[in-house]
């Protein structure tokens, strides 16, 4: 890591972060600091830079410029693509990009599955889904922009504050369903729909769902898709999710796929436990094709009778048992989420703020130690008594 002043001043300067006689300025404003870290306490505190701009200046990276996006924080990285919170400088506006990864051993599939998001993602206009703005594809970058959310995944509220209460779990099942009517009628499926693709935000202390990551959806319509494809195709998904039919890649019943990962979903919000527990993928498969899902009220002892069987119904292993539609399930979820919603019980260190945020401890946050330019505060509180 970058400890000398002169170190971090040329990182900065190659940055483009700032220009030239507004690093003057600063190093004059900030002549009092005595390394590096402490200068860049200073500039994230004054806000010349973010938090994240300022650990990667700190560890020698300068490159936060991609095309017309400026890099303002990482969101999330996966094996397929890293998430960046950006501000697009032509207009200001702040979006969230999508970086798909360089990966030559798939860079075929890749590419196709890419072009697949893009295509489905940019035609989808409704309120309980991200949209997307705009994309690249060239052979040396693929990306693309879309709304940004304030807000956590769902997997931050099931870790830290599951089970939820009944009627919050089945507002954001509803809600989900509503978005997934809305794609199914456009002829889309997603085939991922769990917690981690779906974004909660906060709207006068109301969850409000937008679904993520189209990317690995079809076409319903879409006929005889590429031979390199064919046998992949049923494997996209999560294991713990996906319809016991998606293992066989049959295409019938697809709409009836997303209501059973839905209802994976919702059984675990509402029971704070994954529904598919194995040790290791093929035996999570194998337990969904072989028997039938737990039921809620075999974990929980207020669940409605009306809410246990239709959840069941939703889970049911033959598609044609299970719902027809989302609409369906949105409609039937509505019974169990009336009008203004019950207190959460959620400590107030993790209630949401106006902002959508979540105020939470450092457990939640999923923290990896003390973050160091915070301990640059720390000291100098210390040392100045």
């Amino acid at each position: 890591m970058i400890e000398s002043l002169k170190e971090l001043e040329s990182q900065l300067r190659q940055s483009r972060l700032l220009d030239a006689e507004t690093v003057d300025n600063c190093l004059t404003r900030y002549s009092k600091a005595s390394n590096a870290l402490e200068l860049a306490h200073d500039l994230v505190r004054d806000e010349f830079v973010t938090r994240w701009q300022a650990k990667q200046l700190l560890h020698g990276n300068s490159d936060f410029h991609i095309d017309d996006f400026l890099l303002l924080d990482q969101l999330g990285k996966g094996g397929m693509a890293t998430v960046y919170k950006v501000r697009h400088q032509p207009t200001g506006e702040i979006q969230a990009l999508k970086v798909l990864a360089s990966d030559r051993h798939g860079e075929r599939l890749s590419m196709s599955l890419f072009l697949r998001e893009l295509i489905m993602n940019s035609s989808l206009r409704h309120p309980n889904i991200v949209r997307v703005y705009d994309a690249v594809c060239d052979t040396n970058m693929r990306y693309y922009s879309m709304e940004f959310v304030e807000g956590r995944d769902l997997r931050y509220w099931i870790d830290g504050m599951s089970p939820l209460p009944i009627d919050w779990a089945c507002e954001i099942g509803r809600q989900i369903a509503l978005g997934l009517q809305y794609a199914h009628t456009q002829g889309f499926v997603h085939q991922d729909i769990k917690p981690e693709n779906i974004l909660i935000t906060f709207v006068d202390a109301r969850p409000v769902v937008k679904i993520l990551d189209m990317g690995i959806s079809t076409l319903l319509n879409e006929v005889d898709p590429p031979a390199n494809e064919q046998h992949t195709q049923s494997l996209l998904g999560t294991p713990a999710y996906i319809a016991p039919e998606q293992l066989n890649g049959i295409r019938q019943g697809e709409l009836r796929s997303d209501i059973y990962s839905l209802g994976c979903t919702l059984f675990e919000m509402i029971c704070g436990e994954q529904l598919w527990i194995g040790e290791n993928k093929v035996e999570i498969l194998r337990q969904k094709t072989n028997r039938d899902a737990v039921r809620l009220s075999d974990l929980r002892d207020d669940i409605p009778p009306e809410l246990d069987n239709f959840v069941a119904q939703m889970l049911s292993r033959k598609p044609q048992l299970r719902p027809a539609t989302a609409m369906q399930v949105a409609v039937r979820l509505q019974k169990f989420s009336p009008g203004e919603l019950s207190d959460p019980g959620f400590p107030s260190e993790v209630q949401p703020n106006l902002l959508g945020e979540a105020r939470s401890p450092g457990h939640l946050l999923l923290m990896e130690g003390t973050d160091p330019i915070d301990s640059v505060r720390t000291t100098r509180l210390t040392t100045s008594h």
